[in-house]
């Protein structure tokens, strides 16, 4: 019955209502040494030699968006109808009908942009965490679906299809959706740094020929835009390493220029054993 009210109210809520809640919610996460300090470390990710007012900027501003992120799933309006730029990048990737790979980080209006890209004409296989394809997930899970499903030709599968069940999705011809910023037992880099995350996505693209095709979400004065970047072809690239270094650094300059939007980087962003933060 709570998470019913809490439900109605979130996606009833008027935006200055939205605005004021989001506020209340940093102000009072602000408060929390605890919290105050994890996110000055989120963002001497992106700022290793800043100063402390510096960070400290970057830590408020990342909390509010944070915060208004996990609000404006349950009311999300335009965000799933963002301007999308450079369709053509996957347009030229598809033309010989070679299977292709859309990936991003956890980073802006990532949730909608996937809604923003199918609402432009490009259906999608999503993968995403098993416990979103649950029977019944998370009130804020099933939202974040939901915002990003808001489009025509979008599916989810479960990451527990694993690589052949993701080769099965490019063999049959679909575009397959999927984040590249999560953990993993790999050694890559990504802002100068070594961390373990994952070359999957460049195991894909070897084994199947498929063409990975960078998008960010970024900003323009404001306004959120979804930004198809140039694709990457595995047969250009000695092996899924090299594959995956060109990828992230093909999407490490969103992250930089907009820090304050990235989604639990410190979850995302493990270092690799021996090496530091920053």
């Amino acid at each position: 019955m709570i998470e019913r009210v809490v439900e109605w109210v979130r996606t009833h809520n008027p935006r200055p209502v939205m605005a004021v809640v989001v506020l209340l919610r940093t102000v009072l996460e602000w408060l929390i040494p605890g919290r105050r300090r994890r996110a000055v470390e989120a963002m001497r990710l992106f700022r290793p030699e800043a100063d402390a007012r510096t960070l400290r900027r970057l830590a408020w501003r990342h909390l509010r968006f944070a915060n208004f992120r996990s609000e404006v799933r349950y009311r999300p309006g335009d965000l799933v109808r963002q301007r999308v730029e450079g369709l053509e990048h996957l347009h030229a990737a598809q033309a010989d009908g070679t299977a292709t790979i859309l990936t991003f980080l956890h980073h802006g209006y990532y949730a909608g942009a996937y809604a923003s890209l199918a609402n432009a004409g490009v259906p999608q296989t999503i993968v995403v965490s098993d416990e979103s394809m649950a029977e019944r997930p998370p009130l804020w899970l099933r939202h974040h679906i939901k915002m990003a499903g808001s489009g025509p030709g979008i599916t989810f599968v479960g990451v527990g299809i694993g690589f052949r069940g993701m080769v099965a999705v490019l063999e049959s011809g679909a575009t397959l959706t999927m984040a590249c910023d999560v953990p993993g037992r790999h050694r890559v880099e990504f802002l100068g740094r070594s961390w373990s995350g994952t070359t999957s996505i460049a195991g894909l693209a070897v084994r199947t020929g498929a063409r990975i095709v960078p998008v960010t979400s970024e900003q323009r004065d404001g306004t959120p835009v979804v930004v198809v970047n140039p694709a990457l072809d595995p047969a250009d690239f000695p092996d899924a390493d090299a594959l995956t270094t060109a990828l992230l650094a093909t999407l490490a300059p969103s992250a930089l220029a907009w820090p304050d939007g990235y989604d639990v980087p410190l979850q995302m962003w493990q270092p690799w054993p021996g090496a530091d933060r920053a």
